[in-house]
């Protein structure tokens, strides 16, 4: 690694550790506090239940029934989320859009909880399950250009938002924290808990016939309006649900500069690390050290390389797989005490095919387990399984299962290992009693 980018590193380091007691001390505390409740819960869960936490599926349609593979997932891998797809028909025609949407979400509640009476899970804890949890139910609120992975709101009931591109024009927060408030409420009254967004990409230089271009839904070009239009945006969504929906904010560490598309193969962004401090990285910065309600949540980790701080080779890892690259930035001084306050680390879809490219150029062979394995011990709390199987066409229940009794095998003989997943597990749970205060 160059000297000047050995330095530089340093310098962060070095700054991190400087900082005044108070701004790094409180959020400890007060993590410290809620920690102590959460770490009780995950004392009393068994490996394969702590384990079940780490991971974010995909599943087809809407069937919850004792028959369905979901429902396996949950009950016999105490799986921890789901992720609701357009384009995996978990939605319900326009006409019965909302009401199908609730009944599902509450369906796959009342799985979690051990009761399928059609109580409401969250309100109701049946006495015959001793750690309830309720589970992450995420989605995206994207814009007319990614249909496939967004609520197409105008197209279902819902509000019909504008475009963060659109938001971004008129340079103006109280249309954001609006924007962010109606799609909290609205989430909220469907079930979901999980938002995947804002998309906090700079796009500096727009890129409209490249595959990696984001289109609109980022808030623009400049740095500093894309964290103000962010923090705004999420401190409505927290405003909307009552707290109830936790925020994802997405791609870290950038994809803005991104040369090609992750969908194809892994991109590479082509700036030094200050840039990238100053640039790419600082609308992170400005959601993970403001006010409270105005933080993230949560993190999506892209599958991506930079050159600015990473020796980059052809085998050279994406940050979402990349330990020492992952760590080092979350050792950065603007997002330490957020990591400490308990911020949650999300990777992105783990069946990508550049993801799958990477692993094997050729395409033969898919190793589910490494992949998840790589990316849980590189820092991701959360594993987002989606396109998770040999052929990425097929049903990927099989490979989830398989993946998840490795995981606890490896628990049980790894006291590292474990560690770490009771660590990831106690920020997960923080998050939840954050939500709901008590289960």
């Amino acid at each position: 690694m160059p000297r000047l980018i050995r330095l530089l590193l340093l310098i962060a380091i070095l700054l991190s550790a400087s900082q005044p007691i108070s701004a790094v001390a409180a959020p400890k505390r007060q993590a410290e506090t809620q920690n102590e409740q959460a770490a009780q819960i995950v004392a009393d869960l068994t490996p394969e239940e702590r384990v079940g936490q780490l991971f974010l599926v995909t599943f087809a349609g809407a069937d919850t029934g004792a028959e369905s593979p979901i429902y396996e997932l949950i009950t016999q891998y105490h799986l921890g989320g789901v992720v609701l797809l357009a384009a995996n028909d978990n939605f319900s025609g326009t006409q019965t859009f909302i009401t199908g949407t609730i009944a599902l979400t509450s369906a796959l509640q009342s799985v979690a909880a051990g009761d399928t009476s059609g109580q409401d899970a969250l309100q109701t804890r049946p006495p015959s399950t001793k750690s309830f949890i309720p589970l992450f139910i995420a989605a995206s609120y994207e814009d007319e250009n990614y249909p496939g992975n967004s609520l197409m709101p105008g197209l279902s009931g819902l509000t019909a938002l504008p475009s963060a591109m659109t938001i971004g024009a008129t340079w103006n927060t109280t249309h954001a924290q609006t924007a962010g408030q109606i799609a909290g409420k609205e989430f909220s009254t469907l079930g979901i808990n999980l938002l995947f967004g804002p998309t906090l990409d700079v796009v500096e230089t727009p890129q409209p016939e490249s595959p990696a271009d984001l289109g609109a839904r980022t808030f623009g070009g400049d740095p500093y309006w894309v964290g103000k239009l962010g923090q705004s945006f999420i401190q409505g969504v927290h405003t909307g649900s009552d707290n109830r929906v936790a925020v994802v904010s997405r791609h870290f560490p950038g994809y803005g500069a991104s040369d090609r598309a992750v969908e194809d193969q892994i991109p590479t962004i082509n700036k030094s690390l200050a840039e990238l401090i100053a640039v790419d990285l600082d609308p992170f910065f400005a959601v993970t050290k403001g006010e409270p309600d105005s933080n993230t949540d949560a993190l999506l980790v892209s599958h991506i390389r930079y050159r600015g701080f990473q020796n980059i080779r052809e085998t050279t890892r994406p940050i979402s797989f990349d330990p020492q690259a992952l760590t080092t930035l979350l050792s950065l001084p603007d997002l330490a005490a957020w990591r400490a306050g308990g911020g949650v680390m999300i990777s992105d879809a783990l069946g990508l095919r550049g993801v799958r490219r990477f692993y094997d150029p050729l395409g033969r062979t898919f190793q589910p387990f490494k992949v998840a394995l790589d990316a849980f011990l590189a820092g991701n709390d959360v594993l987002y399984l989606s396109q998770f199987a040999p052929n990425p066409q097929d049903d990927q229940t099989e490979t989830v299962k398989s993946v998840i009794n490795q995981f606890v095998q490896k628990y049980k003989e790894d006291p590292a290992f474990a560690l770490r997943v009771d660590e990831a597990v106690t920020r997960i749970v923080g998050l939840q009693l954050k939500m709901y205060g008590d289960f």
